[in-house]
């Protein structure tokens, strides 16, 4: 960042086009990294903790989506600890324990919150 600034303080000095090409450049450059690290970071950040949590690949995909949508870019990064909590709201009650099976990839498994019914 001190770059930037030295170099854009100096640009009455130099007066050249190229100069000022080179660090709109840089600056370009900067944030385009940026921007790929953050996206990637956010991804990669989901998918371990969703391997951890057993959440499937399109649980956390979809999750990602809708939850970026409803919050903006807080909502992407809590995307997967809002659907664990939504979806331990979906395995308590017997109507909708299903939507929380298809949720996690252990199949047959049954729900950690759920009571157990006697037999």
């Amino acid at each position: 960042m001190a770059i930037i600034i030295a170099a854009v303080l100096r640009w009455p000095q130099r007066k050249s086009l190229s100069f000022f090409v080179s660090v709109l450049l840089l600056i370009l450059g900067i944030i385009i990294v940026g921007v790929v690290l953050i996206l990637f970071l956010y991804a990669e950040f989901n998918q371990v903790q969703a391997k951890l949590l057993s959440l499937t690949p399109l649980t956390v995909i979809v999750s990602f989506v809708v939850w970026a949508y409803l919050f903006g870019m807080l909502g992407g990064l809590f995307s997967v600890p809002l659907t664990l909590a939504v979806e331990a709201v979906l395995g308590a009650y017997p109507g909708t324990r299903w939507i929380a099976d298809a949720m996690v990839e252990e199949e047959g498994a049954p729900h950690p919150e759920a009571p157990q019914e006697a037999a």
